[in-house]
Protein backbone atom coordinates (compact mmCIF):
# COMPACT_ATOMS: atom_id res chain seq x y z
CA UNK A 1 0.00 0.00 0.00
CA UNK A 2 1.03 3.17 -0.64
CA UNK A 3 1.85 5.61 1.91
CA UNK A 4 0.42 9.37 1.95
CA UNK A 5 2.45 12.83 3.37
CA UNK A 6 0.48 16.02 3.16
CA UNK A 7 2.77 19.43 3.24
CA UNK A 8 1.67 22.51 3.98
CA UNK A 9 2.88 26.32 2.58
CA UNK A 10 6.73 26.31 2.95
CA UNK A 11 6.91 22.91 3.74
CA UNK A 12 6.33 21.84 -0.17
CA UNK A 13 9.17 20.09 -1.86
CA UNK A 14 10.12 20.19 -4.96
CA UNK A 15 7.80 18.57 -6.90
CA UNK A 16 8.86 16.36 -9.76
CA UNK A 17 6.01 15.18 -10.87
CA UNK A 18 6.43 14.68 -14.72
CA UNK A 19 6.65 10.78 -14.68
CA UNK A 20 2.85 10.56 -12.90
CA UNK A 21 1.50 13.63 -15.53
CA UNK A 22 2.82 11.47 -18.16
CA UNK A 23 1.71 8.64 -17.06
CA UNK A 24 -2.11 10.51 -16.61
CA UNK A 25 -2.17 12.30 -19.35
CA UNK A 26 -2.07 11.12 -23.35
CA UNK A 27 -0.54 14.50 -24.61
CA UNK A 28 1.09 15.41 -22.29
CA UNK A 29 2.85 18.23 -24.33
CA UNK A 30 -0.07 20.39 -24.52
CA UNK A 31 -1.49 19.62 -21.17
CA UNK A 32 1.94 20.38 -18.97
CA UNK A 33 0.96 24.23 -18.70
CA UNK A 34 -2.66 23.15 -17.16
CA UNK A 35 -0.87 21.00 -14.14
CA UNK A 36 1.97 23.88 -14.01
CA UNK A 37 -0.46 26.64 -13.21
CA UNK A 38 -2.81 24.16 -10.66
CA UNK A 39 0.97 23.54 -8.82
CA UNK A 40 1.49 27.14 -8.29
CA UNK A 41 -1.67 27.62 -6.69
CA UNK A 42 -1.56 24.87 -4.88
CA UNK A 43 -0.68 25.42 -0.49
CA UNK A 44 -1.72 22.01 0.23
CA UNK A 45 0.18 19.33 -1.13
CA UNK A 46 -0.72 15.32 -0.50
CA UNK A 47 1.47 12.74 -2.04
CA UNK A 48 1.10 9.24 -2.16
CA UNK A 49 4.22 7.33 -2.65
CA UNK A 50 5.46 3.40 -3.23
CA UNK A 51 9.13 2.89 -1.89
CA UNK A 52 10.48 5.84 -3.05
CA UNK A 53 8.57 6.55 -6.33
CA UNK A 54 5.67 8.94 -5.84
CA UNK A 55 2.41 7.28 -7.50
CA UNK A 56 -0.48 9.77 -6.77
CA UNK A 57 -0.60 13.31 -5.80
CA UNK A 58 -4.04 15.85 -4.61
CA UNK A 59 -3.22 19.32 -4.99
CA UNK A 60 -5.46 21.74 -3.54
CA UNK A 61 -5.82 25.40 -1.05
CA UNK A 62 -7.21 27.10 1.62
CA UNK A 63 -10.30 29.55 1.01
CA UNK A 64 -10.66 32.01 3.69
CA UNK A 65 -13.57 34.35 4.30
CA UNK A 66 -15.08 36.44 7.63
CA UNK A 67 -17.75 33.15 8.24
CA UNK A 68 -16.14 30.37 6.53
CA UNK A 69 -13.04 28.55 5.57
CA UNK A 70 -13.14 26.12 2.69
CA UNK A 71 -10.52 23.63 1.32
CA UNK A 72 -10.82 23.74 -2.59
CA UNK A 73 -9.11 20.61 -4.63
CA UNK A 74 -7.15 21.19 -7.39
CA UNK A 75 -6.26 17.74 -9.11
CA UNK A 76 -5.80 14.13 -7.93
CA UNK A 77 -4.14 11.95 -9.92
CA UNK A 78 -2.98 8.42 -9.68
CA UNK A 79 -0.57 6.59 -11.93
CA UNK A 80 -2.75 4.06 -14.12
CA UNK A 81 -1.26 0.97 -12.73
CA UNK A 82 -1.84 2.13 -9.87
CA UNK A 83 -5.72 3.08 -9.80
CA UNK A 84 -8.38 0.69 -8.19
CA UNK A 85 -6.92 0.44 -4.62
CA UNK A 86 -8.27 3.39 -3.17
CA UNK A 87 -5.03 5.85 -3.38
CA UNK A 88 -7.43 8.69 -4.35
CA UNK A 89 -9.97 8.59 -1.98
CA UNK A 90 -7.04 8.25 0.50
CA UNK A 91 -5.33 11.04 -0.54
CA UNK A 92 -8.68 13.04 -0.48
CA UNK A 93 -9.47 12.20 3.39
CA UNK A 94 -5.61 12.47 4.07
CA UNK A 95 -5.64 16.03 3.28
CA UNK A 96 -8.97 17.03 3.97
CA UNK A 97 -8.37 15.78 8.07
CA UNK A 98 -4.94 17.32 7.95
CA UNK A 99 -6.45 20.65 6.34
CA UNK A 100 -9.40 20.60 9.48
CA UNK A 101 -6.67 20.16 12.02
CA UNK A 102 -4.66 22.89 10.53
CA UNK A 103 -6.82 25.29 10.08
CA UNK A 104 -9.79 25.04 12.17
CA UNK A 105 -9.27 22.86 15.36
CA UNK A 106 -5.43 24.30 15.71
CA UNK A 107 -6.68 27.79 14.94
CA UNK A 108 -8.62 29.72 17.57
CA UNK A 109 -9.87 31.89 14.87
CA UNK A 110 -11.67 29.51 12.95
CA UNK A 111 -13.27 27.89 15.64
CA UNK A 112 -16.80 29.39 14.97
CA UNK A 113 -16.77 28.79 11.22
CA UNK A 114 -18.02 25.60 9.35
CA UNK A 115 -15.69 23.61 6.99
CA UNK A 116 -16.77 23.55 3.18
CA UNK A 117 -15.09 21.92 0.19
CA UNK A 118 -15.27 23.17 -3.40
CA UNK A 119 -13.72 20.81 -6.58
CA UNK A 120 -14.28 21.07 -10.11
CA UNK A 121 -14.54 17.90 -12.37
CA UNK A 122 -16.26 16.43 -15.68
CA UNK A 123 -15.62 12.88 -14.94
CA UNK A 124 -19.46 11.59 -13.86
CA UNK A 125 -17.64 8.40 -11.73
CA UNK A 126 -16.14 10.90 -9.27
CA UNK A 127 -19.00 13.14 -9.11
CA UNK A 128 -21.31 10.17 -8.33
CA UNK A 129 -18.52 9.57 -5.48
CA UNK A 130 -18.80 13.30 -4.35
CA UNK A 131 -22.77 12.86 -4.68
CA UNK A 132 -22.73 9.72 -2.69
CA UNK A 133 -20.83 10.41 0.22
CA UNK A 134 -21.58 14.30 0.78
CA UNK A 135 -24.87 16.82 0.29
CA UNK A 136 -23.40 18.62 -2.55
CA UNK A 137 -24.61 21.21 -5.01
CA UNK A 138 -24.98 21.51 -7.70
CA UNK A 139 -26.98 18.15 -7.52
CA UNK A 140 -30.20 16.14 -8.30
CA UNK A 141 -31.50 16.91 -5.14
CA UNK A 142 -30.64 20.30 -4.37
CA UNK A 143 -31.98 22.97 -6.65
CA UNK A 144 -30.08 26.07 -4.86
CA UNK A 145 -26.63 26.78 -3.14
CA UNK A 146 -26.61 28.69 0.23
CA UNK A 147 -25.13 31.72 0.26
CA UNK A 148 -21.67 30.86 1.38
CA UNK A 149 -21.23 28.00 -1.71
CA UNK A 150 -21.87 30.51 -4.69
CA UNK A 151 -19.80 32.76 -3.20
CA UNK A 152 -17.10 29.93 -2.59
CA UNK A 153 -17.65 28.28 -5.97
CA UNK A 154 -16.95 32.19 -7.65
CA UNK A 155 -14.20 32.05 -5.87
CA UNK A 156 -12.23 28.69 -6.50
CA UNK A 157 -13.30 28.64 -10.39
CA UNK A 158 -11.26 32.48 -10.75
CA UNK A 159 -8.51 29.20 -10.45
CA UNK A 160 -9.54 27.42 -13.90
CA UNK A 161 -10.03 29.11 -17.28
CA UNK A 162 -11.69 32.56 -17.58
CA UNK A 163 -13.65 31.96 -14.36
CA UNK A 164 -16.62 33.06 -15.43
CA UNK A 165 -19.02 30.41 -13.44
CA UNK A 166 -22.43 30.42 -14.28
CA UNK A 167 -24.76 31.02 -11.11
CA UNK A 168 -27.00 28.42 -11.51
CA UNK A 169 -25.62 25.55 -12.93
CA UNK A 170 -22.16 26.00 -11.42
CA UNK A 171 -20.60 25.16 -14.88
CA UNK A 172 -17.35 26.78 -16.42
CA UNK A 173 -17.30 26.70 -19.68
CA UNK A 174 -14.06 25.36 -21.48
CA UNK A 175 -12.29 24.61 -18.41
CA UNK A 176 -11.11 21.14 -19.62
CA UNK A 177 -10.30 21.72 -23.05
CA UNK A 178 -6.31 21.36 -21.90
CA UNK A 179 -7.19 18.99 -19.00
CA UNK A 180 -7.10 15.07 -18.83
CA UNK A 181 -10.52 15.50 -18.31
CA UNK A 182 -11.54 16.70 -21.74
CA UNK A 183 -12.81 13.62 -23.08
CA UNK A 184 -11.79 13.88 -27.03
CA UNK A 185 -13.94 10.60 -27.99
CA UNK A 186 -17.68 9.54 -26.51
CA UNK A 187 -16.18 5.89 -25.52
CA UNK A 188 -13.54 8.07 -23.47
CA UNK A 189 -16.26 9.11 -21.12
CA UNK A 190 -16.48 7.41 -17.41
CA UNK A 191 -19.93 7.33 -17.18
CA UNK A 192 -20.98 6.31 -13.70
CA UNK A 193 -23.75 3.71 -14.07
CA UNK A 194 -25.95 5.78 -12.14
CA UNK A 195 -28.57 6.97 -15.32
CA UNK A 196 -29.67 10.13 -13.14
CA UNK A 197 -26.56 11.24 -12.16
CA UNK A 198 -25.15 10.61 -16.12
CA UNK A 199 -27.80 12.67 -17.32
CA UNK A 200 -27.66 15.51 -15.15
CA UNK A 201 -23.65 15.82 -15.98
CA UNK A 202 -24.38 14.97 -19.77
CA UNK A 203 -27.50 17.41 -19.87
CA UNK A 204 -25.13 20.77 -17.92
CA UNK A 205 -21.75 19.56 -19.85
CA UNK A 206 -22.55 18.40 -23.00
CA UNK A 207 -20.19 15.84 -22.62
CA UNK A 208 -20.98 13.95 -25.85
CA UNK A 209 -20.33 17.33 -27.66
CA UNK A 210 -16.73 17.49 -26.39
CA UNK A 211 -17.10 21.35 -25.02
CA UNK A 212 -14.51 20.67 -22.29
CA UNK A 213 -16.87 22.08 -19.87
CA UNK A 214 -16.33 21.34 -16.17
CA UNK A 215 -18.64 21.59 -13.33
CA UNK A 216 -17.95 23.03 -9.62
CA UNK A 217 -18.98 20.87 -6.69
CA UNK A 218 -19.27 22.33 -3.54
CA UNK A 219 -20.62 20.95 -0.29
CA UNK A 220 -20.24 21.56 3.53
CA UNK A 221 -18.31 19.18 5.86
CA UNK A 222 -18.42 20.44 9.39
Amino acid sequence: MAKIKVFFGKEKIDLDLSEILKDSYNKWGDKEQFLQNLISEAEIIGLAKKDTKIVGFSLAKLINTKENIAIGFLATRVMKRMRNQGIGKSLIKKVTKKFIFKYKIFNLLNWKKSVYLATITANPIVFATLYKYLNIFPSPKRTEPDKFELELAEKFAKVFSNGKIDRDTFVLEKAFLNSVEYYEKEEDIPWSGDKGIDSFLEKRLKLKEKKGNGIVVTAKLL
